[in-house]
This record gives C-alpha cells, structure tokens and sequence, in this order.
C-alpha cells in the first residue's frame, strides 16, 4: 500500500512538472506593454507566418478579399491552440473581406508579442470565416494589404 501511495506521488510531481516547463510565463514587464495594431501586422508579416500569407496571396486576395482590417480582441485565440488559461489574452484578429464574405486569422499574445499559430486546422485557409449580414457594420479598413499577403497598418 506504502508502495503504491509514493508511486501514484512519484507519477503526480512528474506530470506536474511535465505540464509547467512548456507554458511562457508572462513578466509582469511584458504584461504592462500595451499592444498595438502595428504589433499585430507585424506578427503577421514575421517569417513565422510565411505559409498563412502565401496562402492568402495565392488563394484568398485572387477570389476577391482585397479589404483588410486589423482589430484588437480579447480572448480571439481559438479553443483548440488553448493548452492553458492564457495569462495575457489580448489577442489580435486580422480580417481579410469583400462586400459579402470574410475570412479571419487570429494570434495571442506570447510575453510581449503577438504570433499567429504556426498551422490552421486540417483542411482549413483560415482560423474564422462568413457572410456579412446585409445590415452589418464592416466599418473601415485600417489596413492595406500587398500582392505578396503583407500587411500595412493605415491607423
């Protein structure tokens, strides 16, 4: 019984310590840093999101998606890359439309900075996607986007 008791607290540190080393903890520092619109075009144009944007120049800006919108959000990083309560949720959703759809892609807040997932659910060109209502408020595009999917905050 003694045995089995320290065994089931052996299992219980070690997955405690398993679970604890790969979550970044936020400094109060990082936290204290406001986010921003020109961080979250940044985080898009960044290397890391080199597949999102070629999937957007390739097939998303040719079907018509040439307005583009960034927006500041809390709690807009999607429930599947959520492996923890998120310590700093301000996220950034950066939208891409036409006059009837839209096609959305979402980062959190990693410290200081905003990143994009490195890959979308299988099947998937994008985090959201829909139809504008006829009423809908699209308000005003505060961003350009190039040919090559890169973003430009306009403000």
């Amino acid at each position: 019984m003694v045995a089995r008791v320290a065994l089931l607290m052996i299992a219980a540190l070690a997955l405690a310590a398993c679970s604890g080393s790969t979550a970044k903890r936020t400094t109060a520092r990082e936290a204290s840093i406001p986010p921003s619109f020109d961080s979250c075009a940044a985080a898009w144009n960044a290397r890391s999101n080199r597949a999102k944007r070629s999937v957007l120049a390739n097939e998303i800006l040719p079907a018509g998606y040439g307005s583009a919108k960034i927006e500041l959000s809390y709690g807009s990083v999607p429930e599947y890359k959520k492996p923890h309560v998120d310590p700093n949720p301000v996220g950034c959703r950066v939208v891409f439309y036409n006059r009837g759809h839209w096609v959305a892609y979402l980062a959190g807040r990693k410290g200081a900075e905003f990143q994009f997932p490195a890959a979308l659910p299988r099947g998937r060109e994008s985090d959201q996607r829909g139809v504008w209502p006829k009423a809908a408020q699209r308000g005003p595009s505060n961003a350009t986007v190039g040919r090559d999917g890169k973003l430009t905050y306009s403000g």
